[in-house]
């Protein structure tokens, strides 16, 4: 099965940028018209939260990108995702140089694709992948708690 997408996740911690640009959401302006040549860039959706941090969207013609921070532990997560299967290493190194972690995690999936394991079975509930017991031989619904 061919891939839908490719996602890419990016955790940036002890960024050493000037604080503003974890506190405010109106301070990234710079880093979206870096971004924004790279991507289909259809609408900016910026939350600020108080006193500090915020979320960002970007949506894009081929999915989404957002970035979620909190200035406090200077920590800021991110997720690049896109339907058309490519994700610029440009922009994953406009996040780096904007936000100058000095740790940093980035993990790659191509979504919409099937492990092999799941591919070669007939016939998969989706919740069987998550609760195996919760499956029962009358009902294909997950158990309640009341």
């Amino acid at each position: 099965m061919i891939p839908r997408g490719q996602h890419v996740i990016l955790d940036f911690f002890e960024c050493q940028c000037d604080l503003k640009y974890l506190e405010q959401v109106s301070q990234n302006t710079s880093l979206i018209e870096k971004l924004k040549p790279l991507f289909d860039v259809r609408e900016t959706v910026p939350v600020q939260f108080e006193p500090t941090g915020y979320s960002f969207v970007l949506v894009l013609g081929e999915s989404h990108i957002s970035m979620h921070t909190w200035p406090e532990d200077k920590i800021v997560l991110i997720d690049l995702f896109t339907c058309n299967g490519k994700i610029p290493i440009e922009a994953i190194e406009a996040f780096e140089k904007f936000f100058q972690p000095r740790l940093h995690s980035q993990v790659q999936v191509e979504r919409g694709k099937l492990s092999p394991a799941i591919e070669s079975q007939t016939h998969t509930h989706w919740h069987s992948l998550l609760q195996p017991e919760a499956i029962s031989d009358e009902n294909d619904s997950l158990p309640v708690e009341v």
